[in-house]
């Protein structure tokens, strides 16, 4: 029987929900919104020229705002994993979350299905 650690755990657990959070921003480098994106349109409208930033003394922000944090769900932002072992949990609550984690990614040799548990 193999046995799992808390680091293949997390592993498997970071691999099914989707790897990383953050957006790779250097596909989106050369990209650029046209003249056509009624976003671009409506700033020009406003005053705004391109290389400039925001507000009616051009002081504001020039580079556009990042996407944020992609949430799997429909909770409100900041919202963590209650599943997720923290560093300020203390030694039952720990043992709680890893046995919660190993109870949800269990071997499934006989490939039955199974209900999300929460």
């Amino acid at each position: 029987m193999t046995q799992l650690n808390y680091g293949s755990i997390v592993f498997q657990y970071s691999a099914l929900k989707g790897g990383d959070d953050e957006p790779d921003l250097s596909d989106y480098k050369e990209y650029k919104l046209t003249e056509e994106n009624k976003g671009f349109q409506m700033l020009q409208k406003l005053g705004w020229t391109e290389g400039k930033g925001l507000g009616s003394d051009g002081g504001g922000i020039v580079e556009p705002i990042n996407k944020a944090k992609i949430r799997d769900t429909n909770q409100g932002l900041g919202v963590t994993n209650p599943g997720d072992v923290d560093g300020d949990d203390d030694e039952y609550a720990a043992y709680r979350k890893r046995m919660m984690l190993a109870y949800r990614f269990r071997p499934n040799p006989l490939n039955n299905p199974r209900r999300p548990y929460y």
